[in-house]
């Protein structure tokens, strides 16, 4: 039986242009999809809180607060017993676990884990962020969406990479910082065409959102000087009392998750127990995160109050991370970052290096997501999109430098995620190695039969679909000892695809 000859590799990277269309309709339908269950979940997390005014309880009754945690907590324990670890694995770890180490669709189970922990967690006043939920979330439905359209595994890294970029997109409505999150979280790496496609999916997530929920009003500044020198005393002090925050709470999560599986049913009732009688003792700090972090912006908190929060948050939402509670870090990090922020700003009233509270509250933010996640350039990005003030960028850019340099340096510490999945007891795999072979499907390299041949004899033949990636046809390779596979398509044989194709293409791809 002869073979068409396989095609030079350069027409391999000209059909990822020619699928630029394809790819730039699937981002929108991605943003489309995500924005829309973003809603659905911003809707889930505010129904504890509406079932309680249902029955005719006052959410301001100190036993109701207490409650309320403590309950959430109970259904949370009594929803995941009997489920084995792997799916109860949830939130960006989950994310970075898979793509190093699956195929495929993100797994349901998980997903759905995720939605009732993280309605069960944030809806009853745990301390934590619905934007690590979301990406998870948003990631899920777009692989699903990929796998219902039958778009090949080999886009499924893509399909995540949309779907986080949308998620953040549709929560913070801020876009470009969901690309670059996307980009220097998710994905590790920045293509053409897939960059295209993660914009498109981050604009339409953030352009639906608008239209359900409204656009959001630019946080309120004053700064009309970047003049590094005349604050870098200030921004210097920042730093310090940002990196070391950021290793507090390094600290805390990361040292009680090392112990989580031992009686971890327990674990998430003492921290329903300890957020219950906190909240009962002080109201306010039942406030949800994003509200406080929004209310420290616009000053609506005296100096006092601050410490109470600041202490709050520089120890409570780790605490309850680090024990099992399924939420997110972007959210306490980003607030604890304008709590510090509004803090300093009280202390420097009056002094030569007064900035105004709210830009060095939203530089604070900015520092203190970088120092915890190790993405610098999302969080710039989100500080302009959030103020839309250009003067904050260079100083932004300093405290996140600083602050990322006391992290890394000097703490030795890599992002809070990645020592979460280490934690796991797997290390994420950024080889490029993996990055190449899991982007391209086997269909790419595929030997085609010609018109004259024969029917395909799939006697002692291995089997592959055509779908599959080129990672998946090496592993099967490896695990039957063939060199060639014969690639199906609904059981139908349609060509044949070599080793050393695979190999001659990686090669090229790497150089």
């Amino acid at each position: 039986m002869s073979f068409k000859p396989s095609e030079p590799q350069s027409n391999t990277n000209k059909s990822s242009f020619n699928k630029l269309p394809q790819l730039v309709l699937l981002g929108v339908a991605v943003g489309v999809v995500t924005a829309l269950v973003m809603g659905l979940f911003r809707w889930l997390i505010s129904v504890p809180t509406e079932l309680v005014s249902w029955f005719g309880l006052s959410s301001t009754s100190p036993w109701v607060l207490f409650a309320l945690p403590v309950v959430g907590t109970l259904l949370l324990w009594l929803f995941w017993s009997g489920q084995p670890k792997d799916s109860r694995r949830v939130g960006i770890p989950h994310l970075f676990e898979h793509l190093s180490y699956q195929h495929g669709a993100l797994p349901f189970k998980n997903l759905l884990n995720q939605i009732v922990g993280a309605t069960l967690a944030i809806g009853t006043g745990q301390p934590v962020g619905r934007e690590g939920p979301g990406v998870h979330i948003g990631a899920a439905f777009s692989s699903w969406l990929g796998t219902k359209v039958g778009i090949s595994n080999s886009y499924q890294r893509l399909l995540i990479g949309c779907g986080s970029a949308a998620a953040i997109a549709a929560l913070f409505n801020t876009p470009l910082a969901g690309v670059l999150f996307a980009m220097e979280v998710i994905l590790l790496e920045y293509s053409l065409v897939g960059f295209t496609a993660i914009i498109v999916a981050s604009i339409s997530a953030d352009a639906i959102s608008r239209s359900l929920f409204g656009s959001p009003e630019l946080l309120g500044h004053s700064l009309t000087s970047s003049d590094l020198f005349a604050h870098l005393p200030v921004l210097v002090l920042l730093a310090a009392l940002i990196g070391t925050a950021a290793f507090l709470f390094h600290e805390i999560v990361t040292r009680l998750a090392k112990q989580r599986g031992h009686y971890w049913p327990v674990k998430l009732i003492l921290s329903g127990l300890t957020v219950g009688a906190l909240v009962a003792y002080e109201p306010i700090l039942f406030t949800p995160v994003h509200e406080v972090m929004l209310a420290a912006l616009d000053q609506a908190y005296t100096e006092q109050l601050l410490y109470l929060l600041l202490v709050f948050y520089l120890f409570i939402p780790p605490l309850v991370i680090g024990l099992g509670i399924p939420g997110g870090m972007i959210g306490p990090s980003l607030t604890l970052g304008a709590l510090i922020g509004s803090t300093l700003g009280y202390q420097l009233i009056g002094t030569d290096f007064e900035i105004d509270l709210a830009s060095l509250s939203l530089i604070a933010m900015a520092a203190m997501l970088s120092a915890v996640i190790h993405a610098p350039l999302a969080a710039l990005l989100a500080v302009f999109e959030l103020s839309g003030n250009v003067h904050t960028l260079t100083l932004a850019l300093t405290v996140i430098v600083l602050s990322d340099l006391i992290m890394r340096s000097l703490f030795n510490r890599p992002s809070i995620f990645e020592r979460l999945l280490l934690l796991q007891g797997v290390s994420r795999n950024t080889q490029i190695y993996r990055r190449v072979m899991t982007s391209h499907s086997v269909k790419e390299l595929m030997v085609k039969p010609t018109e004259t041949d024969a029917d395909f004899s799939q006697d002692e033949q291995v089997a592959i679909d055509y779908k599959a990636t080129l990672l998946q046809a090496m592993e099967m390779m490896q695990l039957s000892g063939h060199d060639e596979l014969l690639v199906s398509r609904k059981g139908n044989p349609i060509g044949r695809v070599h080793r050393d194709d695979i190999e001659r293409f990686y090669n090229e791809a790497s150089e």
